[in-house]
C-alpha cells in the first residue's frame, strides 16, 4: 500500500469515523490501475490492499516504443490490451495476460506515410467492453487517412477471428475523416461507433453493429457517442443526449458545444429503441455511470459558461428521482465505476484536499470510494482506498465485484417520454451494406495455406479452368493483394508468391484451405487518397503563449471551488470553413507525448479543463480546414505548463 502518512491515516480514520474498511473481511470488489508514464498495472481491493504491482513488458524489438494513454482490460480482469507506438508512429498491439504474466497476441502495424494522420481504436478511449464477456474475444481497430481495417482477435489462440476494411463496405458520405470505435463486444455482435478521426469534439456519432461470425454489418440506433457506460448483467445503455422534445440552451453556450440535457437508457428488455428516464433544463450533463449494484445512476452535470464553473455530481435512481449531491463541486472526479455498495473513482489530491485534509500538499491520484448503501447521499466524502506515489497519476481502467449480486430490474426504469420518432438516430436507414466474406482474411492481410489440402494450386484466373502457376504446400504464408472473387462455388483470394501473382481458391464445403494469418507484421490498409492541396497556411497561435506557466493557484483558486479553464486561442484563416485544435501531454523533457484532446471548431478559440490531467508539460497546435476538405498546414507545437506553484 502506498500510502505516504499510514500512521496519520490511521488517526484520521479513527477520530473521524469514516467508512470502516476492515483489513479482516473478504474484499466485495478489486479494480486495476494503469500508469501511462511507465506503463505500469497496479491491482487493489476494497479492504485497502495492493495485489499486484508491475510494469507491462514491451516485446522484443519494441522497447524503444512508448506507452499509450489508454488501455483495455477484459471485463475477466485477466488480460489487458495495449498499444505501444514508436517515434515514427509504427505500432504494435499487444494482449498480455495480467496473471499468468505471459503474452498472448502480439500484432504489428507499419508506420503510416509521412503527413498521413493515423491511430487507433485504443486512442480514443480503453474499455473492458472492448473484449468479449470470457475474455477470448478483442475488438480493435486501426486507420491511416481514409483507410481503415476492423478486426477481431482470438487470444486464446492468438490470431485472427475475422477482419473488415474500409474497402469492403460503402458508407454513407460524412464529410469528415471517420473510423471505427468498438464499444461494446456482445456475443457474435461488436458495436461500432465512428468517430472523426481524432479524440473529443464531437456528440452524436454513427452506430453500426457488426456480427462478426456472418460479417455483417448494420447501422443500428444504441450508441450516440463514446461516453456512456454498460450494466453487464442486463446489457443496458446509459448516456448524456441532446433531446429535442426536453428544453435546450445550445444557443446560450460560449463557443462549442450542446446541451446535453437528457440522461437516456437502452434496455433491450423493455425496448428496442433509447428513451430518456432523466433530463436537466438547466445544466449540461456530462457523463452518466450506473453505481450501487446498478439500481443507481452517477451524473456529472456542470453549468452554462455564463452561469459559473461548478460541477455537481447528482445521484438518481432508475426512476429518474434524485437521491442526493455528493458533496463534491467545482472539481473532476474521473474514471467512476460503480460496485455493490457505491460508487469508486479518481481524483487529483490538489483537488481533493480541500474535502480530506491529510493529502494537502501531495501531488498524486487518489482513489476514492464513496459509500450509497449504509450512509445518505451527501453525508460523506468517502475513503481514500489508494494513493499513487508523487509525481504519478494511476488511473482506475477497470472495477468489478467479487461478491456475486442480484441485478437490478429493467421494469424500475422511468420513461420521460417515448423515444424521439423523428430521430434518424433511432429511426436509422438501414443501408444495403454486404461486406465482402472473408473468414478473416482480407486484402492487405496474410494467408496461410492449411494442411487440409495436399497442395493448393495458385492460378492465373479465378477459375478452375485457368492454368496453374504452381502450388502452394500447407503452412505456405502468402500476401493477400486482391479478390475477393466468386466462381464456381468458390471464393477466391489474389495472392503473391516470390514473383508470382495469382489466385487461390479459399475451400469448400467443411473444409478450409487457406486461413487469416498473423504472424508477422502486416502492412497498414492502402494509402489515402491525396486530395487537392489547400492554399490554407499554418494559423499563428496566439493563447496560451510559448512556455507559459500555469499554477494550480491560478486554476483552482484557493477556497473558490471552481477549476478555470485555459483559453486557446488562434489566428482566423481567411478561407477555413472550420480548425482542428490538439492537445497532448509530454514527459518532462517534453518527448514522449501522448493525445489528450482533439476536435474540430467553427471558432478558433477552445476553453479547456487541463487540470484533470495533472501537472507536467503540455502542447497544443492547430490547423484549418477549407470548404472541400482539405486539411490545411498545421502550426508548429507550442508548449507550455501546469505546475503546483
Amino acid at each position: 500500500m502506498r500510502f505516504k502518512y499510514p500512521l496519520l491515516l490511521c488517526v484520521i480514520v479513527l477520530c473521524l469515523s469514516w467508512i470502516p474498511i476492515s483489513q479482516a473481511q473478504n474484499d466485495v470488489w478489486r479494480a486495476w490501475l494503469y500508469d501511462d508514464s511507465e506503463g505500469r498495472m497496479i491491482q487493489i481491493n476494497s479492504e485497502q490492499q495492493v495485489l499486484d504491482n508491475f510494469i507491462l513488458p514491451k516485446p522484443t524489438g519494441f522497447e524503444s516504443y512508448y506507452y499509450p494513454y489508454f488501455v483495455s482490460v477484459a471485463p475477466t480482469g485477466d488480460r489487458v490490451a495495449y498499444v505501444l507506438t514508436g517515434s515514427d508512429e509504427a505500432r504494435v498491439l499487444v494482449v498480455y495476460h495480467l496473471l499468468n504474466k505471459n503474452i498472448l497476441l502480439q500484432y504489428t502495424i507499419g508506420a503510416p506515410a509521412p503527413g498521413a494522420y493515423s491511430g487507433t481504436s485504443l486512442s480514443y478511449m480503453g474499455r473492458p467492453e472492448m473484449f468479449s464477456a470470457d475474455g477470448r474475444f478483442f475488438a480493435f481497430s486501426y486507420f491511416f487517412g481514409d483507410s481503415w481495417a476492423l478486426l477481431v482477435f482470438d487470444t486464446l489462440m492468438g490470431s485472427f477471428a475475422q477482419s473488415l476494411t474500409s474497402n469492403m463496405v460503402s458508407l454513407p458520405p460524412q464529410g469528415t475523416l471517420l473510423a471505427p470505435v468498438p464499444v461494446f463486444f456482445n456475443f457474435n455482435v461488436v458495436n461500432v461507433v465512428f468517430a472523426p478521426v481524432a479524440s473529443g469534439g464531437f456528440f452524436t456519432l454513427d452506430h453500426y453493429q457488426w456480427d462478426y461470425v456472418s460479417n455483417t454489418f448494420t447501422q443500428s440506433n444504441v450508441f450516440r457517442g463514446l461516453t456512456y457506460d454498460i450494466e453487464p448483467r442486463t446489457n443496458e445503455v446509459i448516456y448524456p443526449y441532446l433531446d429535442p422534445q426536453f428544453p435546450d440552451r445550445t444557443d446560450e453556450i460560449i463557443g462549442m458545444g450542446v446541451h446535453q440535457n437528457t440522461i437516456q437508457v437502452y434496455s433491450p428488455s423493455v425496448l428496442d429503441a433509447p428513451f430518456p428516464f432523466y433530463s436537466d433544463a438547466n445544466n449540461i450533463i456530462n457523463r452518466a455511470t450506473f453505481m450501487q449494484n446498478g439500481e443507481q445512476v452517477l451524473i456529472d452535470t456542470y453549468p452554462l459558461a455564463s452561469e459559473g464553473n461548478n460541477g455537481v455530481y447528482v445521484v438518481a435512481n432508475r426512476a429518474g428521482t434524485m437521491q442526493g449531491v455528493l458533496p463534491y463541486q467545482g472539481v473532476s472526479l474521473s474514471n467512476a465505476f460503480g460496485v455493490r455498495d457505491g460508487v469508486v473513482f479518481n481524483i487529483a489530491t490538489v483537488q481533493l484536499a480541500p474535502y480530506i485534509s491529510f493529502v494537502q500538499g501531495m501531488d498524486t491520484y487518489a482513489v476514492v470510494f464513496v459509500d450509497t448503501v449504509n450512509y445518505p447521499v451527501g453525508t460523506n466524502t468517502g475513503v481514500v482506498l489508494y494513493l499513487g506515489d508523487e509525481g504519478k497519476y494511476p488511473r482506475l481502467v477497470w472495477v468489478r465485484d467479487t461478491v456475486t449480486s442480484n441485478p437490478p430490474s429493467p421494469n424500475t426504469w422511468a420513461m420521460l417520454t417515448p423515444p424521439i420518432a423523428n430521430n434518424p438516430s433511432n429511426n436509422p436507414q438501414q443501408p444495403s451494406i454486404n461486406p465482402t466474406p472473408s473468414s478473416g482474411i482480407f486484402v492487405g492481410g496474410q494467408g496461410r495455406v492449411t494442411n487440409q489440402v495436399q497442395y493448393l494450386n495458385m492460378r492465373l484466373n479465378p477459375t478452375t479452368s485457368a492454368e496453374i502457376l504452381t502450388q502452394l504446400d500447407p503452412f505456405t504464408v502468402v500476401p493477400v493483394v486482391g479478390g475477393p472473387q466468386y466462381a464456381e462455388g468458390y471464393t477466391w483470394w489474389m495472392v503473391t508468391y516470390g514473383e508470382l501473382i495469382g489466385w487461390v481458391a479459399a475451400g469448400t464445403g467443411g473444409q478450409v484451405w487457406l486461413e487469416p494469418y498473423s504472424g508477422a507484421a502486416l502492412p497498414p490498409p492502402p494509402a489515402p487518397v491525396v486530395s487537392t492541396p489547400t492554399t490554407l497556411p499554418a494559423p499563428i497561435l496566439y493563447e496560451p503563449e510559448p512556455f507559459a506557466v500555469f499554477t494550480l493557484a491560478q486554476l483552482n483558486p484557493p477556497g473558490s471551488g471552481t477549476i478555470i479553464s485555459i483559453a486557446f486561442e488562434w489566428e482566423v484563416l481567411v478561407g477555413a470553413e472550420s480548425y482542428f485544435l490538439q492537445i497532448e501531454r509530454c514527459n518532462d523533457t517534453g518527448d514522449n507525448c501522448q493525445n489528450i484532446y482533439g476536435g474540430y471548431f467553427y471558432y478558433p478559440s477552445f476553453f479547456f479543463d487541463i487540470t484533470q490531467f495533472g501537472y507536467g508539460t503540455y502542447r497544443w497546435r492547430a490547423f484549418g480546414v477549407d470548404f472541400q476538405g482539405n486539411q490545411g498546414a498545421s502550426s508548429d507545437w507550442s508548449y507550455f505548463r501546469y505546475q503546483m506553484n
